[in-house]
């Protein structure tokens, strides 16, 4: 993984676990799409972070109610991260979303997906 990549993975997980510390940690071993960490709670999985030569893919699968905040607030996200959303493929437990990452340019985006899924902890003061 290149040291952008590296970067933008320790940032996204330390947010995930941080933020949603209620969530288990299931790792798999290298496989075609590398070395994965899936974050599920009970039966539904929450994300999942494969690891890759250059960067990494981050998984994230959105039902009905979450695909419609996405579209709720399009304007909030880059050309790009809307151009995956639209190019992914919606299957009947709902959209599929692969984002390859290779720098920490979208992580903004990526953790307002996140949380149309499952709000962040408040923060602690």
């Amino acid at each position: 993984m290149t040291p952008q990549a590296q970067k933008a993975y320790d940032a996204l997980k330390t947010y995930i676990e941080e933020n949603y510390p209620m969530l288990e940690t299931q790792t798999g071993g290298p496989d075609k799409y590398g070395k994965s960490m899936l974050r599920y709670r009970k039966n539904r999985s929450f994300c999942t972070l494969f690891e890759q030569e250059t960067g990494f893919h981050l998984l994230i699968v959105l039902g009905a109610k979450e695909r419609a905040a996405f579209e709720a607030q399009r304007e909030l996200y880059a050309p790009e991260t809307l151009r995956q959303y639209e190019e992914a493929t919606t299957y009947h437990d709902g959209k599929w979303i692969l984002f390859p990452v290779e720098d920490d340019s979208a992580l903004g985006d990526y953790k307002r997906i996140l949380a149309l899924k499952r709000r962040p902890r408040p923060n602690q003061a």
